[in-house]
């Protein structure tokens, strides 16, 4: 009460704050200075200087705060109308404490502009508390006297100091250029290494201190690409200095005027989104608008420059000619161009999306099309309305009636996909799935899962009455993917009122599927990982778990983690061995198969420079190289391949890239399974496409899409190959959605997406 601010304990709790993957690679500027963002899993709290010596933190507008707290030490302390950066003196009064080991996440600005503009306004906003160093601090009624703790005045005026670095910076050099004793070179010299020193600094304590929990090649590749990213980051300092001291003296002359003379604009700003899309298509004439000064001043140096060099030539003509000019030439060209730059640096840091041109969307949409005649065929009331588990061409052409939870959420991505390819109406698309849920509410589940396999003939469980994680995890994440697809196009404008309806009760149906599938059960607490099943029949857990999270079980984990059945450690206890045999970091997967990387990619993003956006770019390079290495098509995945049982039935189990797998032996069987292809779409469009049409020369293509494989080990007599003349409804399923993802820029991703339980899970990712 009697200094009117909080001294002891915290009103105001200030998480750390990091940049969001989202934003981190919208641009080179962005990916420069973003550091390294997203979930660190090995990070909890960390250090911060102002918290461990003076036990109080800087609050910077994003925490947790104490409301009465608050309300009593900020109330009627300041003038109305006159603070436009409000966080750090809230802050000072109401005591904010670090917690570290929680983190918020931010964007970071993708232009160069929209980082100056946001400068700008801290600036001001941190000379608007100019005042606030007096002994007398402005009160809503006039001076009042001023209670800030000292460090609390130092933060105020360290800021005020940070703000005049680079007009300090730039006004030495022009001062030893051309005023000041000692050589030009000297204060070109001394300039530069006060702007490179805090890098330096960084990076010698990182080189001299010992790895922790990481091997010193693995320790020291990571300090070699932090050092890179330094170095960027030092050249963009040094380029931009010019143009970042006028933007300081602007944004301080500015409000001191505005502060002490006018009166007026003194809460001017516009939030970083804001600024974004004012640029619009005119953003490269927006950058020489505001950076012309720059170009005019390089100008004028230069001019003096050569005036000085030849003053000093005609004054010593015994001494070194133009000094000056080979000095400071180098560093004038880079502030000539740096316009050029700012905008280039704009640019999208990863490739954009690769669109497919005309010919391959034509073949896509064919072999889209051939793929949803399974389904077209197979389906109908003897199925009950789902898709049977396979289709076997020879001797004799068999039905496979069965089917299971994978097959059914395959079935209803597969039939949306036909609707928004034109393959079916509107109103078919909407039957068909009504079909397939009336067909849901007549099988038995256990805790809201459905069984592994059940009888197309009467939907009965086969015996033994299985529940298997991954088949759960894939139909929940498809029910969630379903549901935002018949949203979306529920609010199609020319959707009939009776179609609107129905998609609104499909979505709340496949909602309720999925959050009625209990995960917590299958759980292990004391491992942290998930069975691979449950024997009802026996009440007992396989005692083998899911521990990697290169696996298929990915979007089962997800999906639980989303739901809240399980906690979000469960994520990071998935093993993350890993291979450079892909040219690049690629995650270790148990078989090396197309499957285990790329499956749950079907409906779950991967975030540009992630390990998993790593390992699926390194999974699929390593897949082609296989291929080219055996000389056939590439792609290898679990499939059925050329070994029948009595009853002639193809049998099926899992092969992969032996240098991706922990299982050994797979490179005694050469297998290429079509829809591993498929999968790869989402990360090499046109390379699966060629491959495609080499599977089609090797007769894999049939009439319900892509048979199930080749296989090159076990070849009919005769031949280099056998065809596998199976057609596996889930395997069917799989190409038809990733075809579909290629075709409409990867429709069931952002489906999935668009959910608010996935939307709050995403950062695991």
């Amino acid at each position: 009460e009697e200094l009117g601010r909080v001294v002891r304990g915290y009103g105001i709790l200030q998480p750390r704050v990091g940049v969001s993957l989202t934003s981190a690679y919208k641009s080179h500027f962005a990916a420069i200075h973003s550091g390294h963002p997203g979930v660190d899993p090995y990070t909890t709290a960390v250090s911060d200087v102002y918290q461990d010596l003076y036990g109080e933190g800087s609050f910077t507008g994003k925490g947790i705060y104490d409301v009465e707290a608050f309300e009593h030490a900020t109330h009627g302390r300041f003038p109305e109308n006159t603070l436009l950066s409000h966080d750090l003196i809230e802050g000072t009064y109401t005591r904010a404490g670090l917690a570290t080991d929680i983190e918020l996440f931010d964007d970071y600005p993708t232009r160069y502009l929209t980082f100056t503009r946001r400068k700008h306004r801290w600036i001001r906003g941190d000379w608007q508390l100019v005042g606030w160093l007096r002994g007398a601090v402005p009160g809503p009624d006039g001076p009042t006297l001023n209670r800030l703790s000292a460090i609390s005045r130092w933060k105020i005026f360290d800021n005020l100091r940070r703000s005049l670095i680079e007009i300090s910076q730039l006004s030495l050099l022009i001062a030893g250029w051309f005023w000041l004793s000692r050589s030009p070179q000297f204060w070109t010299g001394l300039v530069l290494a006060a702007i490179a020193f805090p890098w330096l600094f960084g990076l010698m304590l990182a080189i001299l201190r010992p790895p922790r929990d990481q091997s010193w090649p693995a320790y020291y590749a990571a300090v070699w690409r932090d050092a890179a990213t330094s170095v960027q980051q030092l050249a963009l300092a040094t380029i931009f200095l010019p143009h970042q001291a006028v933007v300081s003296a602007d944004a301080i002359i500015r409000t001191l005027i505005r502060l002490f003379v006018t009166k007026k604009n003194l809460l001017e700003w516009q939030t970083a989104s804001q600024v974004e899309r004012s640029f619009g298509t005119g953003a490269q004439r927006e950058v020489w608008r505001r950076m012309w000064p720059v170009i005019a001043a390089s100008i004028v140096l230069f001019a003096g420059v050569i005036l000085r060099d030849l003053e000093m030539s005609a004054l010593f003509p015994s001494s070194a000619r133009f000094g000056l000019a080979l000095a400071t030439i180098p560093l004038l060209l880079l502030w000539f161009s740096s316009p050029a730059l700012a905008h280039a640096l704009s640019a999208p840091a990863i490739p954009g999306e690769v669109y497919l041109s005309g010919p391959e969307r034509d073949a896509a949409v064919k072999y889209a099309k051939l793929h949803w005649q399974y389904f077209e065929k197979f389906v109908g009331v003897d199925t009950q309305w789902l898709a049977p588990d396979n289709f076997q061409e020879d001797p004799l052409p068999v039905v496979a009636m069965r089917t299971s939870p994978t097959n059914i959420g395959l079935q209803m991505l597969a039939t949306v996909t036909a609707g928004d390819l034109g393959f079916i109406t509107r109103s078919e698309m909407i039957e068909r799935l009504e079909n397939i849920f009336r067909s849901l509410e007549r099988m038995r589940r256990f805790r809201g899962h459905f069984f592994n396999w059940y009888d197309l003939n009467d939907l009965h469980v086969l015996e033994p009455a299985y529940v298997s994680t991954v088949d759960s995890g894939n139909l929940a994440g498809h029910l969630i993917a379903l549901k935002q697809a018949c949203l979306e196009l529920s609010r199609v404008p020319a959707a009939a009122p009776d179609d609107v309806t129905r998609l609104i009760a499909i979505a709340e149906r496949s909602h309720a599927y999925a959050m009625e599938m209990d995960f917590r059960f299958l759980y292990d607490e004391r491992r942290k990982l998930f069975s691979i099943g449950y024997l009802a029949s026996s009440n007992t857990f396989d005692n083998s778990f899911y521990d990697l999270l290169a696996s298929e079980a990915r979007l089962a984990s997800f999906v639980a983690i989303a739901k809240d059945d399980v906690p979000v450690d469960h994520w990071f206890r998935l093993g993350r061995s890993l291979t450079a045999s892909a040219g690049a970091r690629t995650l270790i997967s148990w078989s090396g198969s197309m499957f285990e990387y790329l499956m749950p990619v079907l409906v779950m993003q991967s975030f540009p420079e992630t390990l998993l956006a790593q390992t699926n770019r390194g999974s699929v390079k390593r897949q082609i190289s296989y291929g080219s290495e055996r000389g056939v098509p590439w792609g290898v995945s679990e499939s059925a391949y050329n070994v029948r049982d009595r009853a002639q039935t193809y049998q099926y189990r899992g092969f992969g890239v032996p240098d991706l797998a922990l299982k050994r032996g797979l490179s005694k069987d050469l297998v290429v399974a079509p829809y591993a292809t498929a999968l790869a779409m989402v990360v090499e469009p046109t390379q699966a496409l060629r491959n495609f049409a080499l599977l089609e020369e090797e007769g894999a293509l049939g009439p319900y899409g892509f048979r199930d494989a080749i296989d090159y080990t076990r070849p009919a007599a005769g031949q280099r190959k056998a065809i596998v003349g199976a057609y596996m409804a889930h395997h069917i399923g799989m190409s038809l959605v990733a075809l579909a993802n290629a075709l409409q820029r990867q429709t069931w991703q952002r489906r999935f997406h668009t959910d608010p339980l996935v939307r709050s899970t995403e950062l695991v990712l």
